[in-house]
């Protein structure tokens, strides 16, 4: 068994403790046990026992590669359906299991996504932050990557973001559905 100190001013919540003390890694099967004056540590020391490190690769497994193009699919049809919080959060799943420069991909579809759905919601100016940070990250990925082409949605997006740009105050917008469109690749 393995054990780390750690001080306390290492942030432990809603991450993992080893990424702060050996990169991208996870810990299995942690034990935390508090040492405030006792077993002659100093106080505010953190002892964790761990089983088992597991480093993050930086690219998919051929064993993982089916399940993430049947969620990638999934995403495409939740936003081609206009349920662009759902394939948010579908993206959002292969987006966290994905390494590399393919998680820029994703990212790009997750922001396209929602700011469509700010756009739903006549958030204007958060439908253009986000429709602008996601056309950044697709652009180097068209006209088609993973089965999906993208040329359309991307003219799409622009079109709008530009609408956005150009409208008044008060003025509301009428704007196409997008569609994710598929591709033979």
């Amino acid at each position: 068994m393995l054990s780390f100190r750690l001080s306390t001013s290492t942030r432990l919540s809603r991450q993992p403790w080893a990424w702060h003390t050996l990169g991208w890694a996870r810990a299995t099967r942690a034990k935390r046990s508090r040492s405030w004056r006792r077993c002659g540590r100093a106080q505010g020391t953190q002892t964790l026992e761990v089983q088992s490190i597991t480093f993050w690769r930086e690219s998919v497994s051929a064993s993982n590669e089916s399940g993430i193009q049947a969620r990638l699919d999934r995403g495409v049809d939740e936003f081609n359906d206009g349920a662009y919080f759902e394939a948010h959060d579908t993206l959002e799943d292969v987006w966290m299991d994905v390494r590399g420069q393919e998680r820029l991909f994703f990212q790009g579809l997750i922001q396209l996504a929602i700011g469509y759905y700010h756009l739903t919601c006549q958030n204007y100016p958060g439908a253009e932050h986000l429709l602008g940070r996601g056309l950044e990250k697709i652009e180097p990925y068209r006209p088609h990557h993973r089965g999906v082409g993208l040329d359309g949605v991307f003219v799409a997006a622009h079109s709008v973001r530009e609408q956005i740009l150009a409208r008044g105050d008060e003025e509301e917008l009428s704007w196409p559905k997008p569609v994710i469109e598929r591709s033979g690749e």
